[in-house]
């Protein structure tokens, strides 16, 4: 299952810290069991339910939202040296 959640979300390699990284993935691990969810289910599932014709998935929606966090840690670094 951690090479699933690798596989669609790419961006949990870019956790530096590896037991935060771990733990990451664990919740993710967590939750589709729970959930009784395979990877595939995951993939296809809609961003939002109350948008009229979202073309945008979940798994999408979770990757951009990454890739946003990690831009903004670029422009505090850049300008305030910090993160």
């Amino acid at each position: 299952m951690k090479d699933e959640i690798r596989r669609a979300i790419p961006e949990v390699d870019l956790i530096a810290d590896a037991e935060l990284r771990d733990k990451t993935i664990a919740v993710w691990e967590d939750a589709m069991r729970e959930g009784g969810w395979t990877m595939a289910q995951i993939e296809r599932m809609p961003f939002s339910i109350h948008v009229e014709n979202c073309n945008i998935t979940f798994i999408e929606y979770v990757r951009t939202v990454c890739k946003m966090c990690l831009a903004v840690h670029d422009v505090l670094k850049e300008s305030y040296g910090v993160y």
